[in-house]
């Protein structure tokens, strides 16, 4: 069938198919597109492919970056590095903030690891979601675990006997792995051994961000394991972390209503 001898209808239908068997969604809105935009028509036809091409590329850039907001919650918040409050008790520093905003620190040669300390409602977690968000949108795909569900997909994963695929998804999937709520936490020595082999896979590859409410000094106490293990846990991640920030002043949280003034409220409603 020649060119000459397709129909519109069949123009579109044809498309339509070639698109969808060579995997390229979206491409056939784009070259519509192209048909109503004069200057786009009288480009070369090579010229005209490649820009429809790029802008399909582009489009998937941004499908796949708002996907992994989605999956992480941090789609439609208002978590951003642009929020942060530099009040001088906070004890954050702007310049650094303007430096990890670069994300080079997950793209250098070597990759730095963060520790982010501080009190209850400091704004620790927004931190870190915020430098994991601010990752993303530059698009290296990160995750954000609480430290106990960290642990407790390690445990289920050694259950089902897939815990080294599990650690591979995470390694090879992720630039930045960010573990909220350091701290005690019961498990199996086996959890730990397969924490510490998360992150020693990590070490020299990818970045990892650590949030606790312990200062650094204490952490060697709430790691789990026997001494060996602690100790090469404590090692590694006092080791590896480049950048330690430690957050001060009130907390950030709004103070829960006292007794009194709840039912007061559901009085007056």
């Amino acid at each position: 069938m020649t060119k000459e001898n397709l129909s519109p209808q069949t123009t579109e239908l044809v498309l339509k198919v070639l698109t969808k068997t060579l995997r390229l969604k979206g491409l056939e809105e784009i070259v519509y597109k192209q048909e109503t935009e004069p200057a786009t028509l009288e480009m070369p036809f090579v010229e005209r492919l490649t820009e429809a091409l790029s802008t399909l590329v582009a489009q998937r850039e941004v499908n796949k970056v708002q996907r992994m907001l989605n999956e992480l919650g941090l789609a439609n918040n208002l978590i951003d590095l642009e929020h942060l409050s530099y009040e001088p008790a906070r004890n954050l520093n702007k310049n650094l903030i303007k430096e990890l905003r670069s994300c080079r620190w997950i793209t250098d040669s070597v990759p730095a690891w963060i520790t982010i300390t501080g009190a209850t409602g400091v704004g620790k977690t927004y931190l870190m979601k915020a430098l994991v968000k601010q990752a993303v949108e530059k698009s290296l795909p990160a995750a954000y675990f609480r430290y106990s569900d960290l642990l407790r997909n390690l445990e289920a994963h050694i259950e089902n006997k897939d815990v080294l695929s599990y650690r591979d998804k995470l390694n090879k999937r992720y630039k930045v792995l960010a573990i909220d709520d350091f701290g005690p936490c019961e498990r199996r020595l086996d959890v730990f051994q397969e924490f510490n082999n998360l992150l020693d896979e990590r070490y020299a590859a990818s970045s990892v961000i650590i949030g606790s409410q312990l200062p650094l000094g204490k952490w060697y106490e709430a790691l789990g394991g026997g001494e060996h293990l602690k100790d090469a846990l404590s090692d590694r991640i006092m080791a590896k972390t480049t950048i330690s920030i430690t957050l001060k002043g009130p907390s950030l949280r709004a103070p829960e209503p006292k007794p009194e003034e709840t039912r007061e409220k559901d009085i007056k409603r």
